[in-house]
């Protein structure tokens, strides 16, 4: 029969990997967000660097619990199958703008900053994400558009480095069409 000391020690290794693995995507949150805190339009790279330490630091501390290997391979294959169910049960949505996501990205169409119209949406983009792009439209309000949307969608782009010049004039009965030219 084990003694408490014995299952102390046991532990002492999962307890502490799994206080270096928090601390460590703790840190690289600080980090990316201090290293992009000037650049909104990277919140795309930081959450996918953030998504896929998340995914090794868990298989990890896995890997470093001290139970049996046959219990140890069931519970990395039950992960497996989770991780599997979830993709799949959301891939119309969650799959299919994380792909336009990056669809978006590797096509350069537009960039945070440029003006954009898609469908009856138009306005300057704020953020682009993993999942949706935000655009500020003429009233400042915020208007999020899923990616999938973007991708299907014909997008109208103008760049921010051009100035966009609007006047609405209208006459009255009362002022002579020579004198308003």
């Amino acid at each position: 029969m084990p003694t408490h000391t014995d299952m102390l020690q046991r532990m002492l290794l999962p307890a502490l990997a799994f206080a270096v693995l928090v601390a460590l995507l703790v840190g690289v949150h600080i980090a990316l967000e201090w290293k992009f805190r000037d650049r909104p339009d990277r919140a795309f790279l930081r959450h996918t660097v953030l998504l896929a330490l998340t995914l090794f630091a868990t298989v990890a501390f896995i890997i470093l619990l001290p139970i049996t290997d046959t219990l140890r391979g069931q519970i990395l294959g039950f992960l497996g199958i989770l991780l599997s169910a979830a993709i799949a049960l959301s891939s119309t949505t969650l799959l299919g703008n994380a792909l336009a996501g990056f669809m978006l990205r590797a096509v350069r169409s537009f960039h945070a900053g440029d003006f954009i119209q898609a469908g009856e949406h138009f306005g300057r983009v704020a953020t682009r994400g993993l999942f949706h792009v935000e655009i500020q439209m003429a009233d400042r309000s915020l208007t999020t558009l899923p990616n999938l949307f973007l991708a299907t969608t014909p997008v109208k782009v103008i760049r921010s480095s051009g100035a966009i010049v609007a006047a609405e004039i209208s006459l009255g009965y009362d002022v002579a069409r020579t004198r308003a030219e």
